[in-house]
């Protein structure tokens, strides 16, 4: 019963880790982001690169709403860090990258359809 208890307590810590890893790495990047703006420097591309698919994608999607509520429109460069060689590293990066491409695309044809253009 009690390494039941030790397990649960276990993965809400790693769930935790992972949830609060992407929030600290917008959080970061905005940060820079600022800096660079109150420098008037506006040449620069956000990178939410990650290990792990899963936190890149909550990181992408935390950072272009942020992006959105600040107003503001940088470009994005994609991808998965260490994703490995081979079929694993293939996976990786088809999982993280083709989740964020789908959003992207799901969210140009409803802007589309809603202008009538498609």
């Amino acid at each position: 019963m009690f390494s039941d208890f030790l397990l649960s307590v276990v993965l809400l810590d790693v769930v935790a880790s992972y949830h609060m890893a992407f929030i600290k790495q917008v959080e970061s990047a905005f940060e820079f982001a600022r800096i660079c703006r109150k420098l008037d420097f506006h040449n620069f591309v956000f990178s939410m690169k990650a290990s792990n698919p899963v936190v890149m994608v909550q990181a992408y999607r935390l950072l272009v709403a942020e992006m959105y509520v600040q107003g503001w429109d940088y470009p994005l460069h994609l991808g998965v860090t260490e994703a490995g060689e081979g079929e694993d590293g293939r996976m990786k990066s088809a999982i993280g990258i083709g989740t964020l491409l789908q959003v992207t695309l799901e969210h140009k044809l409803e802007a589309l359809k809603k202008w009538r253009i498609l």
